[in-house]
């Protein structure tokens, strides 16, 4: 028996639109033949790598709008769900201490949580005074699903910290070392917030 047969039967079916019992295939039908097999999801977006989507500011109730406080968060959204092992060693997803800081060079303000693989965010305002860092110590993580929300804890140099009531866009950098629930790395393509006054 020529061992080719087979392999070319199913060529033709396909050329056919036909399955290999002669019967119609749909458009659902080729997709789950090519499914991912880590997932068995059979879309085409289970092939994309995730990427950042939203990423947003909060004042906490009662304080003060437009300055950076305790109970005050971050929250960045992805495409899809995430590996929390991939932002923090070991890291499950529940609300975990951590360490935000907000630094100014030069008038431009960048925020980051140290040791955690969320990349960075260009605050665009006037946050904290020139040259000068505030690290909010007892920060807490959490993850669900496909959003990371940071809660800001105590800042250490209160005294640099600023109120600005302006309207800023934020530019979120992630980290390319951060991965969906399937391994896949995180596209590093920066994110714009909207318009609005921060925290």
């Amino acid at each position: 028996m020529d061992p080719s047969g087979g392999v070319k039967r199913l060529l033709l079916c396909l050329l056919l639109g036909l399955s290999a019992t002669g019967t119609a295939v749909s458009g659902a039908d080729f997709q789950t033949s090519s499914a991912n097999p880590q997932t068995g999801v059979s879309s085409a977006a289970d092939w994309a790598q995730p990427r950042g989507i939203a990423v947003q500011t909060a004042n906490r109730p009662g304080g003060t709008p437009g300055r950076p406080e305790s109970g005050d968060t971050i929250a960045f959204s992805y495409s899809e769900s995430m590996n929390p092992a991939s932002f923090l060693a070991g890291w499950s997803g529940d609300p975990t201490d951590v360490s935000l800081v907000i630094a100014d060079s030069n008038g431009i303000e960048t925020l980051l949580v140290s040791g955690v693989a969320l990349g960075s965010v260009a605050l665009e305002g006037n946050q904290v005074t020139t040259g000068r860092a505030v690290v909010f110590e007892a920060s807490s993580i959490d993850l669900s699903a496909a959003t990371v929300t940071v809660t800001l804890g105590v800042p250490l140099q209160p005294g640099y910290l600023r109120t600005d009531n302006g309207k800023h866009a934020l530019a979120w950098t992630p980290s390319g070392s951060a991965r969906d629930l399937v391994g896949r790395v995180c596209l590093t393509t920066a994110v714009s917030g909207s318009s609005e006054r921060q925290f």
